[in-house]
């Protein structure tokens, strides 16, 4: 008899689970539509609700604090997230007393509950790691500030992060950040890792693209860094021009080294196209012209490339050089007068143009002259810097080994 009851009550509990999986899954789907739908708010009363009557079950638990991190339109300590049925972008006017505002207060604590009666379920370690990242992003949180607290914070993204994959769970962004993590950190077997997981998984994701390129073109696999290059760029659009920029570098530095001399061109001038004021665009395709001793070319560039950013050192260190490599003294001269005529109310760029021609005098024998000409550059950035500024004693050390002052 005893055995009849129990396998009566194992029976019922039993339909009992499957009836609330059921109740689970047709719940799970409703919000989900209702979040589709940008019913924001509407979503999380009505998980609120169903969890309220129906008891705490994580995978409900985990999309209320999913919808709220994601979808919040205003946070308050990331203690309280407020919802309102309509994206970010289309808030009402705060007069419109038409439109419902909820809230979820604490999605930390709710996580944590998960972990502690469900420990194996890999969503909420990855939401958590959320949770975290949103700490992390917030430009205006006064926390980023202090890098000990980043560092303290970005490790324990990792450690949600990568417990969520050891359990098993699969996603673009985890395995992303975790690839950057390690990437970030030099270890990139265990980047690449986790980069091949979006790969073996067909997350057409850009940023893993772009990532794999940046470490083959360190590790000098030019092939793999050219083909993930080519990949990240169609989801490289203007809006992401820095990191398209950086693709496009990589693409044409890839090819020089794989001795596609021709494409290599058409890349690096792609390059200086997109952003004509990034000097190293610029460098590369001089030091490709430098060895073959094209020196028309070079004066070219290097007109091109100081007119574009005098701004930057670089610059300017591959004109000295190459003055005194070719003896195109002249030609710098005429450069600096030009220069002098645009920039005559920038300090910084007078600053740099007396500097270097100081150099060139120096390397011409002119000593003296070279002097006054740093003392020039030293007033120029002596107007906007601090005199203990490390800038004004790299002045004039060319000079070093010759005499002290």
């Amino acid at each position: 008899m005893i055995r009849i009851f129990t396998s009566i009550a194992i029976f019922l509990l039993a339909v009992s689970a499957a009836g609330l999986a059921q109740d689970s899954t047709a719940h799970l789907e409703k919000a989900k539509s209702l979040i589709q739908d940008n019913k924001f708010a509407s979503a999380n009363d009505y998980l609120e609700t169903i969890i309220h009557e129906g008891g705490f079950q994580p995978d409900l638990v985990c999309l209320q604090v999913e919808n709220a991190l994601r979808n919040h339109f205003y946070q308050k300590d990331y203690a309280s997230f407020y919802l309102t049925d309509t994206t970010v972008a289309n808030l009402p006017d705060a007069s419109d007393k038409s439109f419902i505002i909820t809230y979820l207060h604490y999605p930390d604590r709710l996580l944590q509950r998960v972990i502690d009666l469900y420990p194996d379920y890999g969503e909420a370690y990855k939401l958590f790691g959320d949770f975290f990242r949103l700490r992390l992003n917030n430009p205006i949180n006064p926390i980023v500030v202090n890098s000990k607290a980043v560092k303290d914070i970005e490790e324990k993204i990792f450690q949600y992060y990568n417990k969520a994959s050891q359990l098993g769970y699969n996603s673009s962004s985890v395995n992303l950040w975790l690839g950057h993590y390690y990437q970030t950190k030099n270890q990139f077997d265990n980047a690449v890792e986790f980069y091949q997981k979006n790969l073996d998984s067909r997350f057409h994701d850009t940023m893993t693209f772009f990532y794999l390129t940046e470490i083959f073109y360190q590790e000098k696999q030019y092939s793999q860094s050219y083909d993930f290059a080519l990949k990240a760029l169609p989801g490289l659009s203007l809006s992401k021009i820095d990191t398209r920029y950086k693709a496009l570098r990589i693409a044409s530095l890839s090819l020089f080294n794989l001795g596609e001399i021709e494409r290599f061109k058409k890349y690096i001038n792609e390059c200086i196209r997109l952003l004509p004021d990034r000097q190293e665009s610029y460098l590369a395709l001089l030091e490709y012209y430098d060895q073959n001793k094209d020196v028309d070319k070079m004066e070219k560039s290097i007109r091109t490339m100081l007119d574009n950013n005098p701004y930057d050192l670089a610059g300017y260190n591959f004109l000295e050089n190459f003055v005194v490599k070719y003896d195109r003294y002249l030609f710098s001269e005429q450069l600096f007068a030009n220069l002098m005529m645009k920039h005559e109310n920038s300090d910084q760029v007078m600053g740099n143009i007396h500097w270097y021609r100081g150099n060139i005098a120096f390397h011409q024998g002119m000593v003296e002259e070279a002097k006054k000409l740093w003392e020039i550059s030293r007033n120029y950035f002596s107007k906007y810097l601090p005199e203990d500024d490390p800038l004004l004693k790299k002045i004039g050390n060319i000079s070093q080994k010759t005499y002290a002052n």
